[in-house]
């Protein structure tokens, strides 16, 4: 929950480090129960603007990685539950995307998430993509 306030409020350093703290703990511990795919959402998410403030190169890859592990896990979360994580998923994209410089496809992923947010009503997914 602080991660996803922390992100919200634009206080990447904070949520950074408790993305950082929700990988070790995917590792100890597969399986955490409900929140894990929201913790891998935010943790996505927070990875791709890691990746655009961060200086050093070696961090930027670390948090590139971290994306694309993110995305790999929601992407399996999407496929069990399409309807709660669809939007998500296409927020993730959309992030990815941009932070690669393809803002084409980012903007496509940016819309369908918008789409998919407001048909299945989440409205806080669809806030930020519209963002």
């Amino acid at each position: 929950m602080l991660m996803f306030l922390s992100y919200l409020f634009g206080e990447y350093n904070d949520a950074a480090e408790m993305a950082q703290k929700c990988q070790s703990l995917r590792k100890s511990r597969p399986f955490r129960g409900g929140n894990e795919a929201i913790e891998t959402f935010y943790t996505g998410v927070v990875a791709t603007e890691m990746v655009r403030r961060e200086l050093d190169e070696d961090q930027r890859d670390f948090w590139r990685e971290m994306a694309v592990q993110s995305l790999k896990s929601m992407e399996n979360w999407a496929s069990l539950c399409p309807w709660n994580f669809s939007a998500k998923l296409s927020i993730m994209k959309a992030e990815i995307a941009f932070t690669n410089n393809k803002f084409s496809a980012a903007a496509e992923a940016y819309r369908v998430a918008i789409e998919l947010a407001r048909e299945h009503r989440f409205v806080l997914e669809e806030a930020l993509a519209n963002e």
